[in-house]
C-alpha cells in the first residue's frame, strides 16, 4: 500500500512538472513599434478540432519608471480554407494581469535642464521592461492548416518610449 502511494505521488508530480501551463509556442514574431501598421501572417498552423490556442502579446521598451506601457490594439483574423473562423479587434497591455516572463531593470540617466539663469544636471530614472501578456484563447472548430493574419496598432502612448517592440506568440495548450 505504501509503495503504491509513493509511486502514485511520483507519477503525479512528474505529470504536473512536465505540463506547460501556458502551452507550447507554435508561432511568434516581434517587431519594432514603427513596423506594426503592417499586416503580418502566421501560415500553416496545423491544428486539430478541440485544440485551444492562446494569443500572447509581447512588449519590450525603455521608458520613464512611473510611466505605463502604451495601449495597442490587435486586429486579427484566423482562417481555414479562405473562410474566417475567428476575428476580432482587442486591446493589448491595458491592464497588468495575466503577465508572464516579465523582467525589468531600473537605470539612471543624466538629464540636462536649462533655464534662463543656469544649467543643471538631474538624474532621471528609467525602466527597461519586457513581458508577455495573455490576450485571448481560441478553440479550434475543425482539423486543418490555419492562417492567422494580424495587425497591431498603437492606440495611446502615455509615456516617452525608447526602442519599443511589440509582437505576438501563439501557444497551443
Amino acid at each position: 500500500m505504501k509503495i503504491q502511494y509513493i509511486l502514485g505521488t511520483i507519477i503525479l508530480a512528474f505529470l504536473i512538472i512536465s505540463c506547460d501551463p501556458v502551452g507550447n509556442s507554435i508561432a511568434s514574431q516581434e517587431e519594432s513599434a514603427q513596423e506594426t501598421n503592417l499586416v503580418q501572417t502566421f501560415e500553416n498552423l496545423n491544428l486539430k478540432k478541440g485544440d485551444k490556442i492562446v494569443i500572447w502579446g509581447v512588449f519590450s521598451a525603455i521608458f520613464y519608471k512611473n510611466d505605463k506601457p502604451p495601449i495597442y490594439s490587435l486586429d486579427y483574423n484566423l482562417s481555414l480554407d479562405d473562410e474566417s473562423v475567428s476575428y476580432n479587434s482587442l486591446i493589448m497591455f491595458k491592464k497588468e494581469n495575466h503577465i508572464i516572463n516579465s523582467s525589468s531593470k531600473v537605470d539612471y540617466r543624466d538629464k540636462i535642464v536649462i533655464d534662463s539663469h543656469s544649467t543643471t544636471t538631474e538624474e532621471e530614472e528609467f525602466k527597461d521592461w519586457t513581458f508577455e501578456q495573455e490576450i485571448i484563447t481560441i478553440e479550434i472548430p475543425k482539423d486543418g492548416n490555419y492562417i492567422f493574419d494580424y495587425k497591431i496598432l498603437m492606440e495611446s502612448n502615455p509615456s516617452k518610449l525608447s526602442f519599443p517592440k511589440v509582437g505576438l506568440i501563439i501557444r497551443k495548450l
